[in-house]
């Protein structure tokens, strides 16, 4: 059994830490956290039933409007390292997201908290949610993890 909490209920990326992504000292370079969540962000959107928000053709996409981030445990060149997300909080044109990439063994490596507009493409306005984006964020909606928290 993993002294770590079990993870986020939407999967996001499964990969490792590749050896030319770290830095001298043999970490994961911060580049390479946040080009993750940013793939992340993507898959995220796919899961909340908009599969063309960050393609040319999309009427709607997610404009990330705030991040905090944490780096929890260096990630090393080889290092297996998975991202699930959650929806913590939902409003009309809003949502915060948790992105947490762990470890192999289920350690934290890093979380992304992120608040998110749901916006048209030609002007970035905020604008509601369809009902489908609406129940697929409801069935996501957790608490933030404590080891995601300020």
């Amino acid at each position: 059994m993993s002294a770590y909490p079990p993870p986020l209920p939407a999967p996001l990326y499964q990969g490792a830490a590749n050896t030319w992504e770290c830095d001298e000292g043999g970490h994961l370079n911060v580049r390479f956290h946040v080009e993750r969540a940013m793939s992340g962000l993507a898959h995220f959107a796919n899961i909340l039933e908009m599969p063309h928000a960050f393609t040319a053709s999309a009427g709607a996409t997610l404009v990330p409007l705030e991040a905090h981030i944490r780096f929890l445990k260096e990630a090393r060149p080889g290092a297996p390292l998975s991202m699930h997300g959650a929806v913590t909080s939902f409003s009309e044109s809003e949502a915060h997201l948790c992105l947490d990439m762990r470890h192999g063994d289920g350690a934290p490596s890093s979380s992304f908290n992120l608040r998110v507009a749901h916006a048209d493409t030609r002007g970035f306005r905020p604008f509601p949610w369809s009902a489908r984006s609406r129940a697929a964020a409801d069935a996501l909606m957790r608490p933030l993890p404590d080891h995601a928290k300020t």
